[in-house]
């Protein structure tokens, strides 16, 4: 096969998506916000100051604070919600790049199957996450997690003092992305130490890691105080319910189409991990299978395979962690799409193990046969994203048909919360009113009220 094809594959497939991706924000010509976006209204509306407890502030279990502030900065300056989708889409397309680019300099070339990493982080069954701006709290993380694993699977090892620098950074991040990555950040830290340890690496790096370990270290700590346990979750139901929901939960990392198809997808995602196990235990067992016998070669090879192997627990633990807290809810609510970007890093981190470990034609098979099913989960995944943007567009375009017939804030906040903001209709009438005294298009049409507000007060947040 000519070295062109891969790369027109590859990139092709990047560019084809985010073009798709791009074109769904264009479409979307209405600057209205949906569920925890009414959060961010005194922010777009400049009537949020910035301040530390705002970007330390809990929403369910999750601290943000760099999302927040990106939200913060991105409203701030456009008084738009859809900038947001923009942001969305940008770090996405960067974690993608830097996973593709990784992996070609590693090897010295891109391979068909590359394509891969573009299939499963930028189908449009991530529209949830991608066009409901409040979502960047699950899409931000994203991109530390993905520099963590491009340094630790394609760096040079030793690492140089600059790799380690990166591999630090991107890991203390890990802990300010909220439950996306949390669960990711203590062993995170076991593989800064595991790899400062390995003998090749100099004094200048091994101090830089374990730096790095202990400021992630003390994050992880300062994360937890004063941290609040939701009380809305129903308990959870037991083990078997838990597991359940702990296989679909990797399962859902291909994207929201697999949720027709558990009984296939969830036993194929289980048997692809252990595959992906059994790889790093033999990486592990011998450090030097598959490399020469140089003794800095051996070394690196299985620092590298002890660090895969954390990132690997790491991000199962996400899928664990859901299975814990929302198990009793996931019952009558469903498995929502957006929580398909927070397990399909389990999946990329499965590729790079196999193209890192697997020799031969079974390595070939087995990253071929990953690249082919996200190709047949494609068609799913976009009908999936396009349900959810006619559910979003239609509450958008109801609000803004209200507003176009002169209907008052009360009318409105009654007749379209139950579906943009269901658990706090107050929230929502105080949401346009502070957009519509700041100006913001296109709430600046909405008549001023002449009273209190005098609506239907909503439901208990689900």
């Amino acid at each position: 096969m000519s070295r062109v094809a891969p790369h027109v594959v590859v990139w092709g497939s990047l560019v084809a998506l985010t073009t798709y991706l791009v074109r769904g924000i264009v479409r979307n010509d209405r600057n209205v916000a949906l569920f925890e976006d009414w959060l961010l209204v005194p922010s777009l509306a400049g009537r949020q100051p910035l301040s530390l407890p705002w970007l330390w502030a809990q929403n369910n279990e999750h601290r943000s604070p760099l999302a927040r502030l990106a939200l913060f900065v991105v409203l701030r300056l456009s008084h738009d919600f859809r900038s947001a989708m923009v942001l969305n889409v940008i770090v996405l397309v960067l974690a993608t790049v830097v996973l593709v680019v990784a992996l070609a300099r590693r090897r010295g070339r891109l391979l068909v199957a590359d394509a891969f990493i573009p299939l499963v982080l930028l189908h449009l069954g991530h529209s949830e996450n991608l066009y409901w701006p409040f979502e960047h709290t699950i899409v931000q993380p994203i991109l530390p997690l993905a520099v963590f694993l491009a340094v630790i699977a394609c760096a040079k090892f030793p690492l140089t003092p600059r790799m380690a620098i990166v591999l630090s950074v991107s890991a203390t991040l890990l802990p300010l992305g909220g439950g996306t990555t949390l669960p990711v950040a203590p062993l995170a830290v076991i593989a800064l130490v595991l790899i400062g340890r390995d003998r090749s690496v100099g004094t200048v790096a091994r101090r830089i890691l374990w730096s790095g370990a202990a400021v992630t270290s003390a994050v992880l700590a300062f994360y937890f105080i004063g941290w609040i346990r939701p009380t809305w979750p129903p308990p959870n139901p037991g083990i078997a319910p838990s597991l359940t929901t702990f296989g679909r939960a990797i399962a859902l990392g291909w994207g929201p189409a697999t949720k027709t198809l558990w009984n296939l997808a969830v036993p194929a995602t289980v048997c692809l991990l252990g595959v992906t196990a059994v790889f790093l235990g033999k990486a592990l067992g011998r450090p030097d299978a598959g490399t020469s016998r140089s003794t800095d070669v051996i070394f690196g090879t299985h620092r590298r395979a002890m660090a895969l192997t954390c990132y690997m627990a790491g991000t199962v633990g996400v899928a664990f962690a859901f299975a814990v807290g929302r198990t009793g809810w996931v019952a009558t609510a469903g498995y929502p799409g957006r929580y398909a970007l927070t397990t399909a890093p389990v999946l990329v981190g499965a590729y790079v193990c196999l193209d890192q470990f697997a020799r031969g034609k079974l390595r070939v098979t087995l990253l071929a046969t990953m690249c082919l099913v996200a190709v047949l989960l494609l068609p799913g995944n976009a009908r999936a994203g396009r349900n959810w943007q006619r559910f979003a567009d239609d509450g958008s375009r109801s609000l803004i048909a209200d507003i176009d017939q002169g209907r008052t804030v009360d009318a409105i906040v009654d007749r379209n919360a139950d579906r943009l903001l269901p658990w706090s209709h107050l929230q929502m009438w105080w949401g346009i009113e502070t957009l519509r005294t700041a100006g913001v298009r296109p709430f600046d049409r909405v008549p001023a009220p002449t009273g209190p507000p005098q609506i239907n007060q909503g439901v208990q947040k689900p």
